[in-house]
């Protein structure tokens, strides 16, 4: 689901650390803005910040593929249940159940 959110990003250290944006999040995972090329198969840790959260989510993840000169895909690997709580909110509130097709 489009989502707009600031995220620092840690790849390999400390020193690769910067500031990229979320596009796209669900339950699995997200789409990173992102100059920065980050090799498939790499694990980051994602510092996420909305004010539709109130707080931050914080994340590791794999990336899963690089969009050259547009960014990220990242499969959330491990997240504490605060922040999955967090991430199900912003999904529920875009996708409320009065909105879902029933496939029964």
């Amino acid at each position: 689901m489009p989502f707009e959110a600031k995220v620092r990003l840690g790849y390999m250290r400390v020193a690769n650390e910067h500031d990229a944006k979320i596009t796209n999040i669900s339950m699995r995972g997200a789409f990173i803005s992102t100059e920065k090329i980050i090799p498939p198969g790499s694990i980051i840790s994602l510092y996420i910040e909305s004010p539709r959260i109130g707080g931050a989510i914080i994340a590791t993840g794999r990336v899963v593929r690089c969009e050259v000169g547009q960014g990220v895909g990242v499969e959330f690997i491990e997240m504490s249940p605060n922040s999955a709580a967090c991430i199900d909110r912003i999904v529920r509130e875009y996708d409320p159940p009065s909105q879902r097709l029933l496939t029964d």
